[in-house]
């Protein structure tokens, strides 16, 4: 009776572990790459591309740091077949919006003000300082099919996911960037 007791303990106690570690693996998520570790990392696994990027740091990162990160990705990116490609880019989006929801939900409506000008000032001044390589480069890749794929999705994306008073808030922005997409 004793042994058969024991072994019933056993059972629960391996049960418990296991069920315990299984819990802390799946909640868990690892900690987001900076800007630097994703630039070092030189062979990507699609699953880790959209897993990496969608997580990544990268709000507090220079624009320099955040255009090479991109650069970084789309030669990633760029070996990958179309749909799969696609299907990263969208999953990437999806993950980076609803992170910045969670940033802009933390922020006073002055802070969200704030950020908005902020950001709307360096696309201004991004604009502004574009060379005409860098608007060539930049219009060859927005005519492209994934381009269009990423502007679609992006803009989708705005629609559904985020609430009412969220775009009224980032509206500036998107005009912004349409309107020097439109001047490319």
């Amino acid at each position: 009776m004793r042994s058969s007791r024991k072994v019933i303990l056993g059972i629960v106690a391996m049960a418990s572990c296991w069920l315990a570690t299984a819990l802390v693996l799946h909640w868990v998520e690892p900690e987001p790459l900076t800007a630097d570790q994703i630039l070092a990392k030189a062979d990507w696994k699609p699953e880790e591309l959209a897993a990496a990027l969608g997580s990544a740091t990268l709000e507090s990162e220079s624009f320099e740091k955040r255009r090479a990160v991109l650069e970084h990705v789309r030669s990633h990116l760029e070996k990958l077949p179309a749909p799969r490609r696609q299907e990263i880019v969208r999953a990437i989006t999806a993950q980076r919006l609803e992170r910045f929801r969670q940033h802009w939900n933390r922020l006073s409506s002055g802070e969200q003000k704030k950020l908005v000008e902020e950001r709307l000032e360096e696309l201004r001044e991004r604009g502004r300082n574009a060379t005409p390589e860098e608007r060539e480069r930049a219009k060859e890749r927005l005519q492209s099919p994934e381009g269009q794929q990423f502007i679609k999705s992006a803009m989708e994306q705005f629609e559904q996911a985020l609430n009412a008073d969220e775009r009224a808030a980032l509206t500036p922005l998107v005009r912004e960037w349409l309107s020097q997409m439109e001047s490319l």
